[in-house]
């Protein structure tokens, strides 16, 4: 009989969803454990955020009721009391490990984030793709006065935003409540925090850590676990998240006299990504929050490759020809519609059968596949860039296998 996987709970924000995800791309991890995480934010508007939080405790506590024996780890993310999931020691098993790490947060950098009541959400594109970590409080209200684009950029470059905001006693608040986490997590993280910030950017927005920063933390993970001592890859896999964008591409323009004032490096003369797919100076930032401009047709087009592939390139197309300076947006599409293609079943058998050298098997499935596609131009080119691919890894099988026989011969 195959004994069953160990669990490993995670409970937190999108921090743990990334240590989540870090954990379930280890395939020694992931052959011998499991991994069940509760969130500690809201999802969507149909529930309440308490009520989806008081619903999420009472599933953690189930789960852990009836896993109590399977869960090996147990990573609680420390905050400053927004989500206390109600579990001690007792409530698990004697041999779970339990390991507290600190919520990583800083605002001090972006005092203009759109919180509560300055949030804002018109539809739900701009909704998703205007979260309050980019969106600009200075901004909404310069809306609110019509002005033109360029009577805007000349108003919001005046404020005086150290001196408005008081940054400098912003920055100690958040001092403060960052060691106050710290004394009651299973290891500190401010202090890493305070050394590194003014040379690397640890942060792409107020609350996603870039990749130094999430490297860390999974290297002080793993050093407070005896689970996760002997994982193969692992520090290998912490190196290569120290070289990335860490949650999410997503970058929350940092403003120029706050680089200045704080003498962030690593924030000055520079661009910013805006989801991974445009990256702006501060000022092309600020018009594009301004427009509340997200880009429509593009997202619509990547939501709609999956279920209308014909109307998803016409979308494409409107958004390429709407912002000709970024006409990469097409390129793009049709980089994610590629990737949607590759799900089509016959194309996956094709690619499969030829893995394997089967070339007569590939040739069928890829002419399968053709048929299924939609019938566009753009479309065919799809085809044609698959066959040509194909085609290459074909020639190589064959290559390797004439080249096989011949010394076999």
């Amino acid at each position: 009989m195959t004994a069953q996987k160990k669990i490993v709970v995670l409970v937190g924000n999108c921090q743990s969803r990334a240590i989540e995800n870090f954990l379930k791309r280890l395939p020694d991890f992931d052959a011998r454990h499991e991994v069940a995480r509760f969130r500690t934010f809201q999802v969507g508007e149909a529930m309440g955020l308490s009520a989806q939080l008081a619903q999420e405790k009472a599933r953690l506590k189930d789960y852990v009721a009836a896993n109590k024996k399977r869960i090996s780890l147990f990573i609680r993310q420390k905050t400053h009391g927004w989500f206390d999931d109600g579990l001690t020691e007792s409530s698990l098993g004697k041999s779970t490990e339990i390991i507290e790490y600190p919520a990583c947060l800083l605002n001090y950098i972006w005092p203009l984030s759109a919180h509560g009541p300055d949030r804002y959400a018109a539809n739900r594109y701009q909704a998703r793709y205007l979260p309050f970590s980019i969106m600009d409080r200075e901004i909404l209200n310069l809306r609110e006065q019509n002005l033109s684009e360029k009577e805007f950029l000349a108003r919001y470059m005046e404020i005086d935003v150290v001196r408005k905001y008081k940054v400098d006693r912003l920055k100690r608040l958040n001092e403060i409540k960052g060691e106050q986490v710290d004394a009651n997590a299973t290891f500190p993280i401010w202090p890493f925090i305070s050394q590194n910030m003014n040379l690397v950017q640890l942060f792409r927005t107020e609350n996603h850590p870039n990749g130094p920063l999430l490297a860390e933390i999974l290297r002080q993970i793993k050093l407070h676990s005896r689970t996760l001592q002997d994982v193969e890859g692992y520090d290998a896999a912490v190196d290569v998240m120290r070289n990335s964008y860490g949650i999410g591409p997503l970058e929350a323009p940092v403003h120029p006299s706050i680089a200045e004032h704080f003498n962030l490096s690593w924030a000055k003369d520079r661009k910013f990504s805006f989801w991974g797919y445009m990256d702006l100076t501060f000022e092309e930032y600020a018009l594009k929050l301004y427009r509340l401009d997200v880009d429509e047709e593009y997202q619509r087009a990547l939501e709609m490759s999956k279920s209308d592939l014909p109307e998803a390139l016409k979308l494409l197309h409107q958004a390429a020809a709407r912002n000709p300076h970024v006409a990469h947006f097409k390129d793009l599409g049709l980089k994610w519609l590629r990737n949607e293609m590759l799900r089509n079943p016959s194309f996956k058998l094709a690619v499969a059968s030829v893995r394997k050298g089967e070339v007569a098997e590939a040739a069928a499935f890829m002419e399968r596949a053709a048929r299924d596609l939609p019938h566009n131009n753009t479309a065919q080119e799809y085809s044609a860039l698959y066959r040509r691919r194909l085609d290459a890894h074909i020639r190589k099988r064959l290559s390797e296998f004439m080249e096989a026989e011949g010394k076999g011969g």
